[in-house]
C-alpha cells in the first residue's frame, strides 16, 4: 500500500473523516479511493458521515 494512502484509510476507518475528505487527503478521485477501500476490505459507509458524503459527491 502507498504510504500516502495509509492515513486516509485509518481515518477513514476511525470515522474521523469523510470518504470524500479521506480521498482528497489520498490524492484520489472518489472512484479510485472506492476501489482502494474495497480491495483493503475497509468499510466506507459510515452512518455519521452519509449524509455528508452524499452531499459532497
Amino acid at each position: 500500500m502507498n504510504s500516502r494512502h495509509e492515513q486516509p484509510l485509518e481515518w477513514l476507518t476511525d470515522g474521523t473523516v469523510t470518504f470524500s475528505r479521506a480521498a482528497d487527503h489520498a490524492g484520489l478521485s472518489h472512484w479510485e479511493f472506492a476501489a482502494l477501500v474495497d480491495d483493503y476490505g475497509r468499510p466506507w459507509v459510515s452512518s455519521t458521515h452519509l449524509e455528508s458524503d452524499l452531499e459532497e459527491l
